[in-house]
């Protein structure tokens, strides 16, 4: 079953009631800072990508099976840059790109914006990590996570498939998952995510 929720309440309080969820929530609008909304292409992505240079720590391909292609091995093992994370061969691999901590780069000022309006207004930790999937592909494997999530679509749509259903975000749509709950995602077409994950520790 699917729920949709309209938020007229602040922030606070909208997520007060997202967090006692324990099936995820398609999120339609949630208010009090600026409605949570993102403006990043994903012509903006790439053109970032290929002039950022991120930590080896921070920078994750995988697909369904786990698997990192050979291609992106060495990806991991050094500092990367501009010369190892290249949309073609992500596309042509049909693996999931994922960046952590994005905020730490200067990708788009409102990565930075959101986590310190979030974290003032949760008091929980938060992380932020982007997840670009080519068309047609699977993300990670099917997992549960120890920590509730919060989803931004910046691009495409995803398809979210979890114990309790399937769940369809597109862009400027939010879909709150709740710890616990196991989840798979595919893609329909090019596909660009912003994960909010709210920690209790």
């Amino acid at each position: 079953m699917t729920y949709l929720i309209v938020m007229m309440m602040t922030f606070p309080s909208s997520l007060a009631l997202i967090l006692k969820s324990n099936a995820p929530l398609n999120v339609s609008t949630i208010s009090d800072i600026g409605e949570l909304f993102i403006d990043f292409s994903i012509e903006d992505f790439n053109k970032k990508l290929m002039n950022t240079f991120f930590s080896y720590k921070d920078v994750v391909f995988g697909n369904s099976l786990g698997l990192v292609s050979p291609v992106f091995r060495h990806c991991q093992e050094n500092s990367v840059g501009s010369g190892c994370i290249d949309i073609e061969e992500i596309l042509a691999e049909k693996v999931t790109l994922k960046i952590k901590n994005i905020e730490k780069y200067e990708i788009h000022e409102d990565f930075k914006l959101l986590k310190c309006q979030l974290d003032k207004l949760t008091r929980k930790r938060i992380t932020l990590n982007v997840y670009y999937t080519p068309a047609s592909s699977f993300g990670f494997p099917k997992h549960i996570d120890n920590h509730h999530v919060l989803i931004f679509q910046l691009h495409g749509k995803k398809i979210w498939i979890t114990s309790h259903g399937a769940y369809i975000s597109s862009k400027n749509k939010k879909l709150f998952i709740p710890r616990g709950i196991a989840h798979q995602t595919r893609s329909s077409g090019d596909s660009l995510h912003l994960t909010v994950g709210l920690y209790d520790d």
